[in-house]
């Protein structure tokens, strides 16, 4: 992985994953730092000995999107929900990139029904990469002048 000093934009993603998809969270985060794009992935960017749910929140507050690596186990897991809704509470665009075919809870489509969605396609990774880079620069476009 590309180290977060070596990444030319200091615009951080979150990527938001059930523990059972630690290795396609993992190919995302490199994935994504290969295009200079650093990120908070838990499995290497949380502190030991510090409080777990702080520093989620913490990195959700600081980043300019999130990934959420929908699968039926981020579906079902009350941890990634509470990741997904405290992201669209404090206005942090998702990203969902699936992968695989999932029929939502109706909580996560609560949350989900407006955000855009990446599916398993032979390109998604340039799409995923694409979709992050609009979202960033949407987020540091100057307000206009009118």
């Amino acid at each position: 992985m590309v180290t977060k000093e070596e990444c030319a934009y200091h615009e951080n993603v979150f990527i938001s994953f059930s523990s059972k998809e630690t290795a396609e969270a993992i190919h995302v985060c490199e994935l994504l730092e290969q295009n200079h794009i650093s990120c908070f992935i838990s499995t290497r960017d949380l502190v030991p000995g510090r409080e777990y749910a702080e520093q989620l929140v913490q990195n959700i507050d600081e980043v300019k999107a999130v990934v959420l690596l929908l699968s039926n186990n981020s579906n079902n897991s009350p941890h990634v929900l509470r990741e997904i809704e405290y992201a669209v509470s404090h206005k942090v665009p998702i990203l969902v990139h699936a992968l695989e075919e999932v029929s939502l809870s109706k909580s996560m489509e609560y949350y989900l029904m407006t955000h855009q969605w990446i599916t398993n396609t032979a390109d998604r990774d340039q799409k995923l990469v694409e979709g992050i880079r609009q979202i960033i620069s949407k987020n540091n476009a100057l307000p206009s002048q009118d």
